[in-house]
């Protein structure tokens, strides 16, 4: 399957052999349309698969506070975030650059992109006073929780068979 090129016109994307997310039974919200148009090759989940995603990343969100949660996320990090830069910064030294990272929205608003383009984007991607999303490596057990509060926290998914399976 193609992946989307940013480009929303139907026209453009039979061209192009992208998959539009309307084409995968996804409703076009603002946050689908700002996201594909900064063009990233971003790969949006069906419903179904965005459910299953959702289910996977809850447990590791507190249920009392935007954040993540004390008991199934070791070694928690967090930044009140006064600049962007910084924050890139900051996320840099945490995140693992190699491999794909999902982005859970909501059960229903699941995408997939390169981990060095959500890095190095990604205050494009999230916008303040209306997203909170969990972040998953797919490589390793990293994870971040963005607030709309202008707030990240980071840590290291713990598994459910091993206690501590921490790896960067």
């Amino acid at each position: 399957m193609a992946q989307p090129c940013g480009q929303l016109d139907c026209l453009h994307a039979a061209r192009c052999g992208s998959q539009l997310p309307w084409t995968l039974g996804l409703r076009m919200s603002y946050r689908v349309t700002q996201i594909e148009l900064l063009g990233f090759g971003t790969r949006w989940l069906t419903p179904e698969r965005s459910k299953n995603a959702y289910q996977f990343a809850l447990p590791y969100t507190h249920s009392k506070r935007y954040g993540l949660n004390e008991d199934t996320v070791e070694d928690i990090q967090r930044l009140e975030i006064s600049d962007h830069a910084q924050a890139k910064r900051w996320l840099s030294d945490r995140f693992l650059v190699e491999g794909t990272v999902q982005i859970v929205f909501g059960d229903d608003e699941v995408c997939v992109i390169d981990a060095d383009k959500f890095i190095a984007n990604w205050d494009q991607i999230f916008v303040p006073s209306r997203d909170d999303a969990v972040v998953l490596h797919n490589l390793n057990n990293q994870v971040l929780f963005y607030c709309h509060e202008e707030e990240l926290e980071f840590g290291y998914r713990i598994s459910p068979t091993i206690h501590s399976t921490r790896s960067r």
